[in-house]
């Protein structure tokens, strides 16, 4: 079934997405997946997809309508299938997620001025009011209900596959698989919500297709199952993609794209989870167990936990979240020297940990953050900026890559007794009881310094010379 909202009239985006307009909200939902979208045109798309076939986008204007999409989110979720757990197919499942995602999208906004008919399943329903306070329910089959309304509380769809298209100020508690008593089956569900402020959505069992835009949004339970989930807001916080908070057990390979000002709280569980976020703050993110792929670009990140598995993790920052507790107002990389940035970035906790798998890392700060990698043979990009390396015993062999102007403080844990190091041309060994950790690019790096967390001091293995020292 697939359910179409024309607003009346468009309403806009919140601030973070500057003056596009909305024009299209569009759920649908059936056996073999669910899909929700939220559309927006500007003049620039309009002009960019004329002339085009009805139903197909111009393959000359489909760059312009990408771009032109800065304020759309969209989300697919279909059946669940067996992958290859390597970690290079782990992250390019996530980048392939985001090119279908994008591909979905030109294609939805070059049909915006084609309207979709309603095929209903067991329940059909339509409404639309501007002052009206609405609540539906229909408590099993394959329900297709759109909604416009002031205020939209409590919205019950039960089993089957449905389609829900909702448009309010507020909406809060809506059930897709749960009947108020608590019963409901696992369907493929699609809900698109436009609005203010966004509450409570329950879509159970199922592989479902979440897709939200609005000013603040809190408390989506998106279940088991393989879950597609899309959210535009200034605030996004608990997001929960797998049954319970902080699942470690086994569980469907969900996809989540956050778009915000602050997104805190979310969590993925099991399963080999493609995680994208762009954010001003990035506060405590679990994926669970499972080759997860999560890349962030954020100014301040801090609690990511990737768990167990082989994951695939890339983070553009300002700073960690720790560097701020830690380090008052002053930046760590404001220091006079490298000992005093080396010292600064010394932290009592990781802003990343990757848990235990062989994972590959890529970091890119322009102060400083905190890594542990964990258990497992870790590959390291450090693309610039301060990070305090956290290894502990038995944390394995790791390859860490030094581009031009980073800097490695690393910090052994207590239980480390002994370490020495060897250095060989660009590449420097770091030998730490039977594991180790090789820094290769040392030539192009600032330094590398190494502490302890029960010794404040730190001592530096390599430092680039001054050119006015040279000189």
């Amino acid at each position: 079934m697939t359910l179409p909202i024309q607003p009346n009239p468009p309403q806009m985006l919140p601030t973070l997405f500057g003056s596009l307009s909305l024009s299209l909200l569009r759920a649908s939902a059936g056996p073999g997946g669910a899909s929700a979208e939220i559309g927006s045109a500007s003049l620039g798309l309009a002009q960019g997809a004329a002339g085009a076939e009805p139903g197909a986008p111009d393959a000359r204007g489909a760059d312009g309508l990408l771009l032109a999409a800065e304020g759309r989110v969209s989300a697919q979720a279909g059946a669940a299938e067996p992958e290859d757990r390597s970690l290079g197919e782990a992250r390019e499942r996530g980048l392939h997620r985001i090119r279908s995602r994008m591909r979905h999208l030109a294609r939805a906004l070059a049909r915006l001025d084609r309207g979709v008919a309603i095929r209903s399943g067991a329940t059909a329903a339509s409404y639309s009011s501007a002052e009206a306070q609405a609540s539906f329910a229909s408590y099993g089959g394959n329900d297709a209900l759109s909604v416009s309304a002031r205020s939209l509380s409590g919205v019950y769809t039960g089993t089957g596959h449905d389609a829900l298209a909702l448009s309010a100020q507020r909406v809060e508690g809506v059930y897709t698989d749960v009947s108020p008593w608590g019963r409901g089956g696992g369907g493929n569900d699609a809900v698109a919500i436009r609005a203010g402020e966004v509450a409570s959505v329950f879509t159970g069992g199922g592989n479902d297709a979440l897709a939200i835009a609005a000013q603040s949004v809190r408390g989506i339970y998106s279940g088991s199952g393989s879950d597609a989930v899309s959210i535009a807001a200034e605030i996004v916080h608990d997001i929960y993609t797998d049954p319970g908070p902080r699942a470690r057990r086994a569980g469907g390979d969900d996809t989540v794209t956050l778009q915000g000002r602050q997104v805190s709280s979310v969590h993925t569980g099991g399963g080999d989870d493609a995680v994208t976020i762009a954010a001003e703050s990035v506060d405590r993110l679990y994926t669970g167990k499972g080759a997860d792929a999560v890349t962030i670009s954020a100014g301040r990140v801090g609690g990511l936990y990737t768990g167990a598995g082989r994951d695939a993790i890339s983070v553009d920052a300002t700073s960690g979240r720790s560097q701020a507790l830690t380090s008052g107002d002053v930046p760590p990389t404001e220091g006079e020297t490298v000992e005093d940035r080396l010292q600064a970035a010394r932290s009592t906790v990781a802003d990343i940990n990757a848990g235990a798998g062989d994972d590959a890392i890529s970091l890119k700060v322009t102060e400083a953050i905190a890594l542990e990698a964990g258990r497992g043979d870790d590959a390291i990009t450090l693309n610039g900026g301060t990070v305090a390396l956290r290894y502990g015993l038995g944390d394995g062999n790791d390859i860490v890559s030094l581009a031009p102007g980073a800097e490695v403080l690393v910090q052994l844990g207590a239980d480390v007794a002994d370490w020495s190091v060897t250095q060989e041309g660009d590449t420097l060994l770091l030998q730490i009881g039977e594991g180790s950790i090789r820094f290769e690019g040392v030539g192009a790096s600032i330094a590398i310094g190494i502490t302890r967390t029960d010794d404040p001091e730190v001592e530096l293995l390599h430092a680039q010379v001054p050119l006015d020292a040279v000189a």
